[in-house]
């Protein structure tokens, strides 16, 4: 990942939870950045459900692309 800056965590405007913001300028600027979103919850259950999905939801995205090229 190309930055325009160093890293810097920043808080989202409506739920106030931690991002990591890779650019240069200010919100609301107009300026195109990368973000990370961490995955929170309030349980080890609930987390280890997002992240199964999560990685279920890849796999099928995998593999339509693997099988689009096939055809």
């Amino acid at each position: 990942m190309i930055a325009d800056s160093s890293p810097a965590v920043i808080r989202a405007q409506g739920s106030n939870r931690p991002y990591v913001r890779y650019g240069a300028g200010t919100r609301g600027g107009g300026t195109q950045y990368n973000f990370t979103a961490p995955i929170t919850a309030d349980t080890p259950t609930n987390l280890k459900t997002k992240v199964t999905s999560i990685i279920a939801r890849q796999k099928r995205i995998c593999w339509w692309w693997i099988w689009s090229d096939l055809v």
